[in-house]
Parts: C-alpha cells; structure tokens; sequence
C-alpha cells in the first residue's frame, strides 16, 4: 500500500478517500457530517443546529473515488470549462460548453466516478437570434441525448452575441460544489507529479479550452489555451512541463489570458 496524502494505492490502483479530505466545517462554520450510505456511497450533509445562515440539501456520493487517467480527465474539463463558482461562491458543479459530445463525457465521468447521476443536473440553453423559433425542439433533443429530464431544463436564453448554441449543465448544491474543489485540489496537487494524471487532466483542458492556430500553408503554428487567471495558467504550464512539453513564457500583455505551445518538438511530445 502507498500513500501520497489523501491518495492511497492498492494492488496496482490508487484511490481517493473523500472522508479524508473533509474538513470539520464549510466556510460558514457549520459543521460538516458524513454517514455510510450503502453500496460505496456516503451522504455528506452539515449541522441544522448551527444559527448561521440556511442549512444546504445533503449530497450522495462515492466515498471511495479512483484516481486514474479518466478521473483526472474529468476534473481537467471542469477545471477547463467547468461552472465551478456562482454568487461569487463554491456552491454549483456544473459545465459549460457548445460541444454535445464534451458535456457527455462530463456527465458519464460524473456517473462513473462520482455517482452523480445525469438526472441529478439542470441544464440551459443560450441561443442565438437565429434559433430562438428552435428552443422547445433543442430542449427536447439535447434532454434525450444528454439524458437530463425535461423538466430539469430552465427556460432558455436568446443572446444577440452569440453565434453557435450554448449549453450549460449544473447542480446548485452548495456542499456538492464545496466538495468537488476539494477533490480537484487533491488531483491538481497529484496530477503535477504524475505523468498519467497529468495527461488526463490536460486531455479535459484542452478539450474545453484549447484552440489550435493553422497558417495559411496547411502548417500548425500554435495551440492556445485559454485561462484568465495566473494561477490557473501556472497549474497548466506545471502540467505541460512534467510531460517535458516546453509552454511559452508567461509575459506579454497579447497573450495573458492563455498559454500558448510553439515549436515542432513540443506538437510531436
């Protein structure tokens, strides 16, 4: 057996234990409970007793989360283009992107791993001018494909802006959000020393926020990815690193809200 922090190998597989990483009280003081609930889940819930502030719904999850190549591919497309905080706090876990194909990767990892099950999220559309006679018919086809109930769907959204359709699926939960960041700074803290997890969760940023720049000659001249935030460009940067794929340097205003990939050598790593 192995152990890096919360992280615990077994037989060859390594595993995350979310009891391990709970903290004794959310940010509002109130304390957090957890009990077994059958079949490798655990119900996560917080004290009624405390006179601070609503009690939050109790969440349902797997206890025992493995750490793997998949699993970090999950947290990398949630860290990429995941709705991870609302009202200025950590009280949603949800995603948000204009490719079906990504969301249902999203919510199949979500299943597999977490036990969040698709009918557990909401989901809304944002449509542009020239879809907005289309919205009751893209509802009903994207709850089918994404298996999200129909009456899980908030009325949707024309936006001038827009070009192509806009689809983000969540859970407003504020101890579900609270503990996923807490998983995702244990894979991100992993993931920087592993070459697996590192690629897992690269493949679930650059799913969700890379682009890739063509010359005219046919040629790949570069691959953005887009990160607003220092840190998040650093933890990317860390990854691309520990793969031994050499980023630009982080420093001209041009490019502040990306890491960009130049050179022959880092395309072929």
């Amino acid at each position: 057996m192995h152990k890096d922090g919360s992280i615990v190998e077994r037989n060859g597989k390594r595993f995350m234990d979310v009891v391990k990483i709970l903290p004794k009280a959310l940010p509002s003081e109130k304390s957090i409970l957890w009990r077994d609930w059958g079949n490798g889940l655990i119900e996560i819930s917080s004290d009624k007793n405390s006179s601070r502030g609503g009690t939050p719904r109790p969440i349902i999850i797997k206890r025992i989360i493995e750490v793997d190549e998949e699993s970090a591919q999950l947290f990398g497309l949630w860290f990429g283009d995941g709705i991870r905080i609302q009202w200025g706090s950590r009280n949603v876990f949800g995603f948000s992107n204009i490719e079906i194909a990504l969301h249902k990767t999203f919510l199949k990892l979500s299943n597999d791993y977490l036990s969040v099950n698709s009918n557990e999220f909401h989901c809304s559309l944002s449509l542009p001018i020239f879809l907005q006679n289309s919205a009751q018919k893209l509802e009903n086809k994207i709850s089918k494909e994404l298996d999200i109930p129909i009456e899980n769907f908030w009325k949707s959204r024309i936006n001038p802006t827009r070009n192509s359709l806009g689809i983000d699926v969540k859970i407003n939960s504020r101890l579900l959000g609270f503990v996923m960041h807490l998983v995702l700074d244990e894979f991100k803290r992993t993931a920087v020393k592993d070459d697996n997890l590192a690629i897992g969760m690269l493949k679930g940023i650059i799913a969700s926020e890379a682009n890739v720049h063509v010359r005219r000659e046919g040629r790949l001249g570069e691959i953005s990815i887009g990160a607003e935030e220092e840190n998040e460009r650093y933890f990317i940067r860390q990854l691309l690193l520990k793969l031994k794929i050499q980023p630009n340097k982080d420093k001209t205003i041009e490019h502040q809200g990306c890491v960009l990939i130049h050179g022959l050598s880092n395309f072929k790593a």
